[in-house]
């Protein structure tokens, strides 16, 4: 956590939360699919492979529950949007935990797919 307190601006703060991380998180929502990368010292994007991703979904009605959870293929991939056997028709948002253990940690949040069941 950053706290940044202006004692000259009648006392404000302003806290947020910081992630080191090296690791970027590119979100695809129209096929609810996400691309876990780094970028190499030439600038290329390099997939990080087995790189833990839990999601959790928040419902029309307001409700929260976990969603899927699971690990980025070997192209750095990882379906968040669809879970067999699961409708995501009344699914409002996601909130998505990406961590890897040498590239550190991110929070996403994504619209479910445009393609989505109603």
């Amino acid at each position: 956590m950053i706290e940044v307190a202006a004692t000259e601006a009648n006392g404000i703060k302003q806290m947020k939360t910081y992630f080191s991380a090296t690791l970027k998180v590119r979100i695809v929502e129209n096929f609810g699919e996400l691309k876990v990368f780094i970028h190499n010292a030439s600038g290329q994007d390099i997939p990080l492979p087995k790189t833990y991703v839990k999601v959790y979904s928040k419902k029309n009605g307001g409700a929260v529950a976990f969603f899927k959870d699971g690990y980025t293929d070997l192209r750095g991939r990882f379906d968040y949007g669809q879970l067999s056997g699961t409708s995501i028709a009344d699914v409002e948002r996601f909130a998505i935990f990406v961590h890897n253990d040498e590239h550190g940690s991110l929070i996403k949040e994504a619209k479910p797919p445009a393609g989505a069941k109603k």
